[in-house]
């Protein structure tokens, strides 16, 4: 269900390139998700594949307080993914699902309560190289924080599943964090 696919030989993304995706959404929708099938992939210094926050959306302020996704966290609560959400007092967190050795899911999101949405889901990124992977830039799908000032749940962290012969780089990141 990989609705961004790009196929080729060899992919670059220069300095100041971004390949993202739309806001994140709600149960029922497509989901997004990022598909590079090639045979290498470069992320060159000050490039990025960007797909914080694009996963599941978070719990709506006063109209639907639990995060969105298999995951999604309750009442103020943190989204799941790799592992549990973080908890609020009592209120039910989010559930842990997914693979742990071929992650291919976006995160799900926070809880939101009664002042605040929760925080959003990470997208889902998946790299198939049949050669060489070199990241000097940034992959990310990060869950974001519930808005500043209030109380609701972060999202989870999204997944990033890169397949190669060789990976490489330098400075470069790669992080799939949950929201605080």
């Amino acid at each position: 269900n990989w609705n961004t696919t790009l196929r080729a030989t060899g992919v670059t993304i220069q300095a100041g390139g971004l390949m993202a995706l739309p806001p994140a959404y709600a149960d029922g929708q497509m989901s997004n998700n990022i598909c590079i099938l090639c045979t290498s992939l470069v992320v060159s210094a000050g490039g990025a594949i960007n797909t914080d926050g694009k996963g599941y959306r978070g719990g709506i302020r006063l109209t639907e307080h639990r995060g969105f996704g298999p995951g999604g966290g309750g009442f103020v609560s943190g989204g799941g993914h790799g592992g549990r959400g973080g908890r609020y007092q009592s209120y039910v967190r989010g559930v842990a699902y997914d693979s742990d050795a071929g992650p291919l899911l976006p995160g799900s999101g926070g809880g939101g309560e009664s002042s605040a949405n929760g925080g959003d889901g990470g997208g889902a990124i998946r790299v198939m190289g049949a050669e060489s992977v070199t990241v000097d830039g940034t992959i990310t799908a990060n869950g974001t924080d519930s808005p500043p000032l209030f109380s609701g749940g972060g999202g989870s962290g999204g997944s990033i599943f890169i397949s190669c012969s060789t990976i490489q780089g330098a400075g470069g990141a790669i992080t799939a964090r949950g929201g605080a």
